[in-house]
């Protein structure tokens, strides 16, 4: 029984990794998670695929607002820091402040708790982790000029319609067999193909409920964070 038990796992393995069949697959980072949701609770989670730690100041995030088809000098975010093999950074907007009110309100302690990154404390300095839901933002690696990933399209404005019904006050969880970004910035946004979404409440957003529960790892064919 054990034998068996054995050959059905490898050969589930085997099944599972064929799907990783691109020369760019498994190759560099992508986004795994997206957050928008009650106020200021905004995050990307950023996720290394590959078996080398890789310093994360060859990166940035930007924003292309409401249907820009390039974005403002003050929306592009430089990334720092070493993201370990099969690790991921969690990036969140630079709102801590315990007596914030208004726009400054601080993110939950929960999201506060799962943090890596802080980015953007100031809206007029940079605001590229401003995102609301219905505007596209991009990894690129800068050394290369490349996009690696998208969320949305780049030069469409969704309004509350369109893509932008799944990620506004939404989680979206990249799916495990996704190996690799969406490298066209233009190309649609395949949100139920390659995403699995949460629909945001202001109940959940203010007392944490499940919405984090797979923010700071992610499972992928890659390689699962340890």
């Amino acid at each position: 029984m054990k034998r068996i038990l054995t050959l059905l796992l490898a050969a589930a393995y085997f099944t599972v990794s064929a799907q990783v069949v691109d020369a760019s697959d498994c190759t560099n980072l992508f986004i795994s998670e997206y957050v928008e949701g009650f106020l200021n609770n905004k995050s990307i989670e950023i996720y290394n695929p590959t078996a080398s730690h890789i310093d994360l100041s060859d990166y940035q995030l930007e924003r292309y607002s409401n249907g820009e088809s390039s974005p403002m000098s003050n929306s592009v975010i430089s990334l720092s820091g070493i993201i370990a093999p099969y690790d991921v950074v969690v990036c969140t907007l630079d709102k801590q402040d315990p007596n914030g009110e208004g726009f400054e309100v601080a993110v939950i302690q929960e999201l506060a708790y799962l943090t890596d990154l802080w980015l953007c404390p100031d809206y007029a300095t940079n605001n590229a982790m401003y995102f609301n839901g219905n505007d596209a933002m991009v990894l690129r690696q800068t050394s290369t000029n490349e996009v690696l990933d998208v969320i949305g399209v780049v030069g469409e404005d969704p309004g509350s319609e369109g893509w932008a019904s799944m990620t506004k006050d939404h989680t979206l969880v990249r799916k495990g067999f996704i190996a690799r970004g969406d490298m066209n910035a233009l190309d649609p946004f395949l949100v139920v193909d390659e995403w699995d979404g949460i629909a945001w409440t202001e109940e959940n957003a203010i007392n944490g409920g499940d919405v984090f529960e797979y923010l700071g790892w992610h499972d992928c064919i890659c390689g699962i964070t340890g």
